[in-house]
């Protein structure tokens, strides 16, 4: 009798193990999984950001826009961080929209895929067709401000961590703050550590 009752509590020790290691790995696998430095792809190279070929093909993107501050958003529709970067996003629009900046998607290969997720995501943002510049961007969501006159003044992600969220701190609001105020001091964002993933051919 004491042997049986050993043997079920040893199987149970075990059951409960197994379980709380697989809802352990469930969790990583769900919230962790993408975290990883912001300028590093998924096969641990190191991306060298080209500030000046960034600016330079934004600038021919954008040339016909008239506002004095443009924001360009880097988008991976089947990068799980979005869900993180989402809200933040639309903080960033209906924040600054009415003062002089305008508002771009940045999307690379055939969108037709996707075309239910930027009308209900992203709506009334213009698309910018960026393939010939995705070796430039080493990850998403990411964003890129260009300021009339002064051209690139901030590439990087919007904030770090493994939410990736207004509440992790915003490097996008700060650097529009300053554009606004005078002064663009040209900034590229790369050393930090959060939720991101490649801005894949989609």
């Amino acid at each position: 009798m004491r042997q049986l009752l050993f043997s079920k509590i040893f199987l149970a020790s075990i059951l409960i193990f197994v379980w709380a290691g697989a809802t352990a790995y469930a969790f990583w696998w769900f919230e962790f999984k993408n975290l990883r430095p912001f300028d590093t792809k998924e096969n641990g190279q190191v991306v060298e950001i080209s500030a000046d070929a960034l600016e330079l093909s934004l600038l021919k993107l954008t040339k016909a826009d008239k506002q004095n501050i443009r924001v360009i958003h880097f988008w991976n529709p089947e990068c799980y961080c979005n869900r993180f970067n989402q809200q933040h996003l639309e903080q960033i629009r209906q924040q600054y929209a009415k003062q002089g900046i305008s508002f771009y998607l940045a999307l690379v290969g055939n969108t037709e895929k996707y075309q239910s997720q930027i009308e209900e995501k992203h709506i009334n943002i213009p698309i910018l067709r960026v393939d010939n510049i995705v070796g430039l961007i080493p990850s998403t969501p990411s964003a890129a401000i260009i300021k009339a006159g002064h051209g690139l003044t901030y590439f990087g992600p919007y904030s770090e961590g493994a939410m990736c969220s207004a509440q992790s701190g915003s490097f996008v609001e700060k650097i529009l703050d300053a554009t606004l105020q005078g002064n663009p001091a040209a900034q590229i964002n790369s050393l930090t550590f959060g939720c991101y993933c490649d801005l894949q051919s989609i």
